[in-house]
């Protein structure tokens, strides 16, 4: 039987759900920084619609040049790997986390 050291186990652990982390709030517990609270986000599908393609291919030869768009017909595509915004109750939430533990955390760090 093997044992592995509870860091390996964590870090193990944190590669797996890097990859469904697709935002981080930040809440620093000390001015330093060094000590902090981290929430993370999964990633969430979100369908966005243009009003046309908001690209479109450019050949590369002598007569290239910019035209206007010939169509704005709907042009539509998934997003991934990115999470829903903060909201400002939650952005509020945090900054008074960081307030009350910061000072908790200065009194337990401090004696």
């Amino acid at each position: 039987m093997s044992i592995l050291p509870l860091s390996y186990t964590f870090i193990s652990a944190l590669r797996v759900g890097f990859e469904v982390i697709a935002g981080l709030l930040y809440v620093p517990l000390s001015s330093s920084g060094k000590d902090f609270i981290a929430f993370l986000r999964r990633g969430q599908l979100r369908d966005v619609h243009w009003a046309g393609k908001p690209f479109k291919n450019i050949s590369q030869g002598a007569q290239a040049s910019l035209e206007p768009r010939k169509s704005f017909k709907i042009w539509s595509e998934t997003v991934a790997g990115r999470c829903r915004a903060w909201t400002d109750e939650q952005l509020e939430t945090a900054s008074v986390l960081a307030l009350v533990y910061g000072k908790v955390w200065l009194r337990l760090t401090s004696t």
